[in-house]
């Protein structure tokens, strides 16, 4: 695939702020046995301001049975500004019901410099997605950091502790930064998100870099992608849409997907003290499962047919991992990263953190050998010590999992990539 280097194509009609703001209720929920236990509200936002608790366990909304957390979703998506939602809720035995007003999600907002609010459009399916700039304030032309986030259907457009800090920073230092809002999350048209392909994600970004090359305050010589996780395995082929001068990677995949779920389930299951005769059965389902998957492009429930032994680990019969679909990690599977990589023709910095269990040491170390045999001397590994794959302080790979991805955030990360991005 050629890269994209030609922007002068590009129409305004691609950069039009057209799109709504979502809504937002200020709930996290999670499954129970009879609906959706209310795990946070946020103080100020319409669920606490309507009386629902911590505690609460949502059975249905607006005459709608609540299971699962993408029915929630569905029923915000339902409605509009200044429409009510009607909310039925166990608190303890007692049963009770709440009108909850609709109010849009407010914007982020800084004193000390510029936040853009912006679109761009998927040109395959019309759809528009979420871009938010952050912009040094006197500066004529600037360099730009372009942040693509790992797997997961959670919006950027809040306040998100490494991301957040991260972009904060840079933009003090004098560089322009960038970020999406995948398909279906956020404002971003599309979805449902759990349902998005791996090509279609790719899309909204290759839109994104499109977006920030265009902007008169960017440099275009120097727009770095950092790309966190399954940001990092999007970025070569994000490449391919615009002018990139450097990658820089933390916690992501560089092998073959089969041979990364394979090793990383062997990891995980000896951190969780699986005795090693019932792993090594584990491992053989796993890979007749994958080989189903992977090689012979069956679906989740054709595979989970002919592999009974695997069916509890995939209790919804429909996602494979992260929430997304088997066709997300197929698409994956269909990519040769290293010519991806070598056709991007970038510097890359490959970050790993020794307590990040997600992710290998070793596929970090490939992908900067890989770049340095056809860019001698621009592929880098750093190691940062003691730190997970969720930017928090950890010990060691047990301490991380035993945290859940909860903990504090560990500062050297933020000046690590920033001493890493092409000024």
């Amino acid at each position: 695939m050629k890269r994209i280097a030609l922007l002068l194509l590009l129409t305004s009609a691609l950069f039009a702020d057209d799109l709504p703001r979502r809504l937002t209720i200020g709930v996290a929920a999670a499954p129970a046995d009879n609906g959706l236990a209310v795990q946070s509200v946020t103080p100020g936002f319409p669920f606490e301001q309507a009386g629902i608790r911590e505690g609460d366990v949502i059975t249905v909304i607006d005459g709608k049975p609540m299971t699962n957390p993408r029915d929630l979703i569905a029923s915000l998506r339902a409605h509009k500004l200044g429409e009510t939602m009607h909310v039925d809720v166990l608190r303890g035995t007692e049963k009770k019901s709440f009108d909850v007003a609709m109010r849009e999600h407010p914007k982020l907002t800084s004193n000390a410099y510029d936040i853009v609010y912006d679109s761009v459009r998927d040109p395959e399916s019309g759809a528009r997605y979420r871009v938010i700039v952050t912009k040094p304030r006197g500066v004529a032309k600037a360099p730009a950091l372009y942040l693509v986030q790992g797997l997961g259907c959670f919006s950027i457009d809040t306040a998100q502790d490494f991301y957040t800090t991260m972009l904060d920073t840079a933009t003090k230092q004098g560089i322009v930064t960038l970020r999406v809002d995948k398909p279906g999350a956020g404002d971003s048209e599309g979805g449902p998100c759990p349902e998005v392909d791996f090509n279609t994600e790719v899309r909204a970004y290759q839109a994104g870099l499109r977006y920030l090359a265009a902007q008169p305050y960017v440099d275009a010589k120097h727009i770095t992608l950092f790309g966190h996780s399954m940001g990092g395995i999007m970025a070569p082929v994000i490449a391919e849409a615009g002018p990139l001068s450097k990658a820089i990677v933390y916690g992501t995949g560089y092998s073959s997907w089969f041979y990364y779920m394979l090793e990383n389930g062997r990891r995980q299951a000896r951190l969780a003290a699986t005795p090693f005769d019932v792993m090594g059965e584990q491992e053989k389902q796993f890979e007749k499962l994958n080989s189903l998957l992977f090689i012979q492009k069956k679906t989740l429930e054709e595979a989970l047919t002919e592999v009974p032994a695997m069916r509890d680990h995939f209790p919804d019969g429909h996602s494979y991992a992260g929430g997304k679909p088997v066709k997300y990690f197929q698409q994956i599977y269909d990519l040769n990263l290293a010519k991806e990589w070598k056709e991007a023709k970038l510097p890359v910095t490959a970050i790993w953190g020794t307590s990040d269990f997600v992710s290998s040491e070793a596929d970090h170390e490939w992908l900067a050998a890989a770049v340095n045999s056809w860019l001698p001397g621009k592929g880098k590994l750093v190691r940062l010590e003691k730190t997970d794959h969720w930017f928090n302080h950890a010990k060691d790979f047990t301490q991380s999992l035993m945290s859940g991805g909860n903990g504090t955030m560990n500062d050297a990360i933020v000046t690590t990539v920033l001493q890493e991005v092409d000024r």
